[in-house]
């Protein structure tokens, strides 16, 4: 029975016959007891901290650029907690990343959103963002939203739970084969999903917003990785090659190389570019994976 040894001896138990100078940094090793840093350990801890930081950088942002505090624009939207999502406390009040990364793409389009009235989104997930928009923005009258029927089962489901009767009546939800029901559009987007779409599916969609979006908002990665760059040993072979046939930006890059970034986000931004379209606005994205990037673009 261990009942009486020390913390550290139970330590040394652990360790003393694996330890290696030339070897206890890797990944797994002992520094990680040492530095208390374990990336791949099976855990929340690094997650959370970064949620909260993230939290903390969109604090500033909001007090610099809107004059409001995060937790105050947060507020609007009610049910956020719907799902049970994985919650941290800012200043007092439970926030998750799904939210954060809503109130960072709001900030990023602030203006447009005040100003627009009918909106288009590609693929929106569970529906954070539209929840977050209908719920923060009166002056939006339409939100269509086109995806996977059994994607549009979610999004009914949930986003008739989150929002209200007049709110959910604002939506219109439709196929991939309904898109040229849409009349004219002021704002289309498209998050985390272009990526994941045919080569040749992603270019009718952009040949579509070309010809009846004002401004195309596109947050989607600007390159693949090998799945050994962060530390997948045991990875499904068919799946990664099939993932690699998917969106427009289809080199494998270095996600570990800023250079490299830096070249795959110039491809990124001439490649998600609709025809008669500029960019007028870009930035990094903090929330999501660095090798992504959010772009503004307008007719």
């Amino acid at each position: 029975m261990s009942g009486n040894k020390s913390l550290w001896e139970l330590i040394e138990d652990q360790h003393s016959e694996d330890f290696s100078i030339e070897s206890f940094r890797k990944l797994g090793g002992f520094n990680e007891r040492l530095g208390s840093w374990g990336p791949i350990i099976n855990n929340s801890r690094y997650f959370k901290s970064l949620q909260l930081e993230f939290a903390k950088i969109l604090d500033s942002r909001f007090t610099k650029e809107l004059n409001i505090g995060l937790n105050e624009f947060l507020s609007k939207i009610k049910h956020k907690d719907t799902g049970k999502p994985s919650n941290i406390f800012f200043k007092g009040d439970q926030v998750n990343i799904d939210y954060l990364l809503s109130a960072e793409e709001i900030l990023f389009l602030f203006k447009q959103l005040n100003e627009v009235e009918n909106i288009l989104e590609i693929g929106p997930g569970f529906g954070r963002l539209p929840h977050s928009i209908l719920q923060y923005f009166n002056n939006i009258k339409k939100y269509y939203i086109v995806d996977l029927d059994f994607m549009l089962t979610l999004q009914k489901e949930y986003l008739g739970k989150v929002l209200s009767k007049e709110e959910f009546n604002k939506i219109e939800f439709l196929t991939p084969k309904e898109i040229n029901n849409i009349p004219n559009i002021e704002l289309t987007i498209n998050i985390d999903s272009f990526q994941e779409i045919k080569p040749n599916v992603v270019s009718g969609y952009l040949d579509f917003i070309s010809q009846k979006s004002k401004f195309f908002f596109s947050k989607n990665a600007v390159c693949k990785y090998h799945p050994s760059s962060i530390d997948i040993s045991e990875f499904n072979e068919e799946q990664y090659l099939a993932a690699l046939q998917m969106g427009l930006c289809r080199d494998v890059v270095d996600i570990f190389n800023d250079e490299s970034l830096k070249i795959a986000k110039e491809n990124y931004l001439k490649s998600y570019c609709p025809k008669n379209m500029k960019m007028i606005h870009s930035q990094d994205c903090y929330g999501q994976y660095h090798y992504y990037y959010s772009v503004l673009y307008s007719s």
